[in-house]
């Protein structure tokens, strides 16, 4: 540990010595390390990250497809929803919901329009999510089969935070959605912002809230389901149990009128089942494959920084040659000057990592705020976690040897 003290403090005074040789070193591997570890986090916001639930892995989607398109993904009908809840043997509970719409809402008095999440009882108990305060929607609050669901409704802690300003009295209170008056019963925990990562939900409400009876209708396929397994069930062994009841859910779920071809379309869906431990997203599909992109050129944009600071490493090392001659002579090994040389180069690449988040952390943002074009206020996370801080810690690492060994 003495060595290694020395060899950081003689590195940083020769650092020193040369201080605009040494900024300018430190901004070329801020920049390409901020820009590789900007786009790292959009991926990892967006695709890697799981939700901030109880044992998101456990969590998986139900959705079905049509001979007609195969490859895309629809939802469920809420007869079929019925049914497989009734007849599942591999889910330890479900609920379905409808995210992700834009409805008008007057809260504390202000009206504006923002998204809203409507769901089954269990939504909250099977994510595992436990109230900020209050209550929050159980099966209690409604009745699928018959009457209509209590006016009840849970808010966003970016909204009671944005129109109650944290008020802890809120619950109880009043709230208009889509010109209903319902009653809030509970604020969500400050970290769940729903299944949809990019747009969280002002307010969750029960199926139903509206009084309209539509989604009823099995002609209504609009419904998305979400499951979570019971514990040592795989998706492999739920989708086996799924597959081998489907011609039967879709029997017991079939539209009153539906003959011929319009039952044989019907007949012919497909039940899917896949995880959904990092939720829904609208950017996901669209960004992921220019942001690998993005991220190729950042790379490449970091190899020609490397190979500029190798060069200048070269330049600096033919300069210092009488000094390594020297130290040569009084008994330090050549290993020892390799190290020297690569405690510099790290030196300057943890540096420029450190600037490089500050940079990361605002590009970001930027670039967030480049993509979202939504209705609502843009809810992804994109700020550094421990794996981001772990991807730069290791692109650190290795510009460091890559320009220190060159």
């Amino acid at each position: 540990m003495d060595v290694l003290g020395q060899d950081i403090r003689y590195s940083g005074r020769m650092l020193l010595k040369n201080p605009v040789t040494t900024a300018v070193a430190i901004l070329s591997l801020a920049l390409g390390i901020g820009a590789n570890t900007a786009i790292f986090s959009l991926l990892n916001a967006l695709i890697l990250r799981p939700l901030p639930i109880r044992d998101p892995g456990q969590l998986v989607r139900l959705s079905t497809t049509t001979p007609a398109n195969p490859d895309r993904e629809g939802s469920l009908s809420l007869a079929m929803y019925q049914q497989i809840r009734k007849d599942q043997r591999v889910f330890s509970d479900l609920f379905a919901w409808d995210g992700g719409g834009i409805v008008n809402i007057e809260a504390n008095g202000v009206k504006y329009a923002a998204s809203v999440s409507t769901v089954t009882g269990a939504y909250f108990s099977t994510l595992g999510i436990q109230p900020r305060l209050g209550r929050l929607i159980t099966p209690e609050d409604l009745s699928l089969d018959r009457g209509s669901p209590a006016a009840v409704a849970v808010i966003d802690y970016g909204c009671w935070q944005r129109r109650y300003y944290g008020d802890p009295a809120v619950i109880g209170k009043s709230i208009r959605v889509a010109d209903r008056p319902l009653t809030i019963i509970g604020v969500t925990p400050e970290r769940f912002s729903g299944l949809i990562i990019d747009a969280a939900p002002d307010v969750t409400v029960p199926i139903g809230f509206t009084g309209r009876t539509t989604y009823r209708d099995r002609k209504s396929i609009g419904l998305g389901v979400f499951a979570r397994l019971k514990p040592g069930i795989t998706i492999e062994q739920a989708r086996a149990q799924l597959e081998s009841m489907w011609p039967a859910t879709l029997e017991a779920s079939l539209p009153e009128g539906y003959a011929g071809a319009k039952r044989e379309a019907f007949l012919g869906r497909r039940i899917v089942i896949a995880s959904a431990s990092t939720g829904s997203s609208f950017l996901r599909a669209k960004y992921t494959r220019p942001l690998f992109v993005l991220m190729a050129m950042g790379g490449l944009l970091l190899l020609i920084a490397c190979a500029n600071l190798a060069n200048l490493m070269l330049a600096r090392a033919a300069g210092r040659r009488h000094e390594f001659g020297i130290r040569i002579a009084l008994g330090s090994g050549k290993w020892r000057i390799v190290r020297q040389m690569l405690t510099e180069g790290l030196m300057l690449s943890v540096t420029g990592a450190v600037l490089g988040v500050v940079i990361a952390n605002w590009a970001s943002r930027l670039l967030l705020d480049t993509m979202w074009t939504g209705l609502v206020p843009m809810a992804l996370d994109a700020s550094p976690d421990l794996r981001v801080l772990g991807f730069t810690a290791l692109t650190s690492l290795l510009t460091g040897l890559l320009f220190g060994v060159s």
